[in-house]
């Protein structure tokens, strides 16, 4: 007797789409590839997608919708000041490993100009909501920018790195990191 199929959502195949693009590259997102490794026929594919294209380009939404911190929720709020979450975004991405199909995106975006739309959206995105804490934080405009700057710039460098740290690691240049960057003294 055959086990009856859990019915995949759109989700379910974004998911794995990302999961391939990161580790074969956009080509080899392609629907046969993705029903076998989600165990499922063509057909399933057509439920939700209408077109390899469609599929694509969400793709990109669902990527910057699912690796932005979304920063509107009620863990946010109970912080207590720009400073305390700034942290508290830098620790979510770091133990959510939310920066890991940035340099598939990346990569992608070098030839296709609607994903490089789409980074530069994210990026834009990420760096004004960095930049806002170190305003809010009392920065003028310019150490404001620095600041988050270096910040995300950072956290892209690492993920293109590929250097293996363990999780504790991560925090701890996380931490010193994060002392730096609100530091007055550090940077003039």
């Amino acid at each position: 007797m055959k086990s009856p199929r859990k019915k995949l959502t759109e989700e379910d195949w974004l998911a794995q789409a990302l999961k391939t693009l990161a580790a074969e590259g956009v080509s080899a997102v392609r629907v046969e590839r993705l029903a076998s490794s989600l165990g499922v026929t063509k057909g399933s594919f057509y439920w939700h997608f209408k077109s390899h294209g469609e599929l694509l380009a969400r793709l990109r939404q669902y990527w910057a919708d699912e690796y932005t911190i979304r920063v509107d929720s009620s863990e946010t709020q109970s912080q207590p000041d720009a400073a305390a979450m700034l942290l508290w975004v830098l620790r979510r991405v770091t133990l959510e490993d939310a920066n890991r199909y940035d340099p598939a995106m990346r990569a992608w975006g070098l030839f296709d100009s609607l994903t490089a739309e789409a980074v530069r959206r994210v990026d834009e995105t990420r760096l004004a909501y960095v930049t806002d804490l170190f305003l809010r934080m009392g920065f003028d405009r310019n150490e404001a920018d620095l600041r988050s700057r270096m910040s995300y710039y950072y956290v892209i460098g690492e993920s293109f790195a590929g250097i293996e740290k363990t999780p504790e690691d991560r925090l701890t240049f996380l931490d010193l990191r994060y002392q730096r960057l609100i530091d007055r003294a550090t940077i003039r």
